[in-house]
C-alpha cells in the first residue's frame, strides 16, 4: 500500500526544487547581468561589425513599423535606394531588437538588451544540455565556462558579431535535442530538434553550416540505430522546412547579390595554431584597424587557451572517468562531445587543408576560427566534467 504524502515529505520536495532547480538559473542570470553590465554603463561596444548591425537593425525595425512582417528589402538603406541584405542575412536577432525597441524606443538600448538576453539564454541552454547527462553542479560549471569562453566574449565586445553571438544560444539546444531524440524511443522529441535547428538557421548561416557538417560525427558516435538515425534526419529536415522562408532565398536568389565579396579573405592563410611563440609576443586585440594578419593573431589568442583547456580536460577524463567508470551513463555523451570538439579543432588547423579543398562549401565559413563556437561549447562541458572528477586523483 502506498504511503500517504506527509507534510514533511512535501516540504522536503519543495526545498529540493528550490535548491536544485532554481539555484543554477539564478547564478546564470546573475552572471549574464555581470558580463553585459559594461555595455549599460559605458555604452554599446564599437566592435568590427557594430555599425552595420546598428544600421540593419534600425532599417529592419522601420520596415516592421511600416507593416512588413518579414522584411526582405531594407528600403531605407543606401540613401533610399534600398538593400537586399535580408535575402542572405538571418533575421532572428533583428526581431529580438525590434521587440525590445517597443520598450526602449531607441535601437542602441534595444541592441544591448538583446545581447543580455542572448548571454542569459546561452547559459541556460548549455545548462539544459549538460544537465541531461551530468550532475547539477557540473552542468552549472559548464554553463559558467561557456558564458566566459574567450570567443563568446570576443563576439560581443571586440567583433560585435551579434548574429554569431546569438548562435551561442542555439548550438547547445540543438545538441540537447539530438541527445533527447536518440535517447527516446518515440517521435515526441523530434519537434524540439526541428525547432532548435530552424532557430540556428534563422540566426547565423556560417555556424549553421559548420554545425551541419559536424553533426553526423556527433550523431554517429551516439548511435548507429537506423530508426533513431531516421528520427534525427526527419527532425533536421523539418527544421529546414520551418526556416524555408529564409533558406530558399539563400539557395535560389544568391545571383542577385554579390556574396562572393564575403570570400575575399583567404582561409588558407587563417588556419590557427601556427606561430604560437610569435602569438604570445603580441598584445591581444590591439587598438588598430583589423587586417587579415590581425584577425589571425586575435583568433590564435583565443584558440590556444581553449585548445589547452580541451587537451587537459580530455586527459583527465580519460584517466579518471572513462577508464575507471566504463559503465557510467554520462561517459558516452561526454565521449561524443569529445569527438565533436576534436573534429572541430582539426578543421581549424592547416592539417585539414585537404578536407577544405575536397568540400568547397567550407569556404563559406570565411574564417576557420568560426569553429571556435563549437569548440567552446564542447570544451566547456569537458572542462566541467574534468573538474568534477578531480577529487578522484590520488596525487
Amino acid at each position: 500500500m502506498k504511503k500517504p504524502l506527509r507534510f514533511a515529505d512535501f516540504r522536503n520536495r519543495i526545498l529540493k526544487i528550490e535548491r536544485f532547480d532554481w539555484f543554477a538559473p539564478g547564478v546564470i542570470l546573475a552572471l549574464s547581468v555581470f558580463l553585459v553590465l559594461p555595455i549599460f554603463l559605458r555604452g554599446f561596444p564599437s566592435g568590427d561589425d557594430a555599425a552595420i548591425h546598428y544600421r540593419w537593425a534600425a532599417e529592419f525595425v522601420e520596415e516592421l513599423r511600416e507593416g512588413t512582417l518579414y522584411p526582405r528589402w531594407l528600403s531605407a538603406a543606401n540613401y533610399g535606394y534600398g538593400s537586399p541584405a535580408m535575402l542572405f542575412y538571418p533575421p532572428l536577432q533583428f526581431y529580438v531588437v525590434a521587440c525590445f525597441s517597443l520598450i526602449t524606443k531607441e535601437i542602441l538600448p534595444a541592441l544591448a538588451l538583446s545581447c543580455w538576453l542572448a548571454m542569459l539564454l546561452s547559459g541556460l541552454t548549455m545548462y539544459l544540455f549538460s544537465r541531461s547527462f551530468l550532475s547539477t553542479n557540473t552542468a552549472l560549471g559548464a554553463s559558467i565556462i561557456y558564458m566566459l569562453a574567450p570567443y563568446h566574449l570576443y563576439d560581443l565586445y571586440q567583433g560585435s558579431a551579434l548574429a554569431e553571438f546569438w548562435a551561442f544560444v542555439w548550438v547547445p539546444l540543438l545538441l540537447y535535442a539530438v541527445h533527447r531524440v536518440i535517447k527516446s524511443e518515440t517521435w515526441k522529441v523530434v519537434p524540439l530538434l526541428a525547432v532548435s535547428y530552424s532557430l540556428l538557421l534563422f540566426t547565423h548561416v556560417p555556424t549553421s553550416l559548420s554545425v551541419s557538417l559536424l553533426l553526423p560525427v556527433y550523431v554517429l558516435t551516439l548511435t548507429r540505430n537506423l530508426g533513431k538515425l531516421l528520427r534525427v534526419a526527419m527532425g533536421l529536415l523539418l527544421g529546414v522546412g520551418i526556416s524555408a522562408v529564409f533558406v530558399i532565398p539563400v539557395l535560389f536568389e544568391r545571383k542577385y547579390v554579390h556574396l562572393s565579396v564575403m570570400l575575399g579573405a583567404d582561409y588558407k592563410a587563417l588556419f590557427l595554431f601556427r606561430n604560437i611563440i610569435e602569438t604570445f609576443k603580441r598584445l591581444p586585440f590591439p587598438n588598430v584597424v583589423n587586417g587579415e594578419a590581425m584577425v589571425y593573431w586575435n583568433a590564435n589568442w583565443m584558440a590556444l587557451p581553449t585548445a589547452a583547456l580541451f587537451v587537459c580536460s580530455a586527459v583527465l577524463l580519460f584517466k579518471l572517468k572513462f577508464r575507471n567508470d566504463p559503465k557510467d551513463d554520462s561517459n558516452k555523451p561526454l565521449f561524443t562531445v569529445f569527438m565533436l570538439t576534436l573534429c572541430a579543432l582539426f578543421l581549424m588547423s592547416r592539417l585539414s587543408l585537404v578536407i577544405w579543398k575536397m568540400i568547397p562549401i567550407l569556404a563559406w565559413l570565411q574564417f576557420p576560427f568560426r569553429l571556435l563556437l563549437i569548440i567552446s561549447a564542447g570544451t566547456s562541458v569537458l572542462a566541467a566534467a574534468a573538474l568534477a572528477a578531480l577529487p578522484r586523483l590520488n596525487r
